[in-house]
């Protein structure tokens, strides 16, 4: 948009809500069954998750949506597959979106993997530490 600047080192965040997409005609007879069967379980898991800024220097933000309440984990590992921080280990969590500051400045510059996990989904992100 006019007017915009993005800085180096600065912070921007954004957020999209979600958008209904029109089908189209199906190519080929589907099974109406387990078509109703997904649209019943398309709500649930994970909506999103992301960071930022990435890559990060001091902190960065995990930020994520559940769309069920359920049981959460969410912890960093490094490259390797290390655990080395659990930021929430099975807390039942209420649907919702969900933001946490993870403090990097102790992390070794490198590439990390941060790991969203619910009763029912799971999702990974990757991230770097400067």
């Amino acid at each position: 948009m006019p007017g915009f600047e993005a800085k180096y080192e600065g912070n921007f965040l954004a957020s999209i809500e979600p958008i209904t997409i029109p089908s189209c005609a199906p190519f080929k007879r589907r099974n109406i069954t387990s078509t109703k069967e997904n649209l019943l379980t398309s709500n649930a898991g994970i909506g999103y998750f992301t960071c930022s800024p990435n890559p990060a220097n001091i902190k960065t933000t995990l930020m994520f949506e559940i769309y069920e309440k359920s049981n959460v984990s969410l912890k960093v590992f490094n490259s390797l597959g290390k655990e080395l921080i659990v930021v929430s280990n099975s807390k039942l969590l209420p649907t919702g979106k969900y933001t946490n500051t993870l403090n990097t400045e102790t992390l070794p510059p490198g590439l990390y993997i941060a790991k969203l996990e619910t009763e029912t989904d799971q999702k990974i992100i990757k991230f770097i530490k400067q």
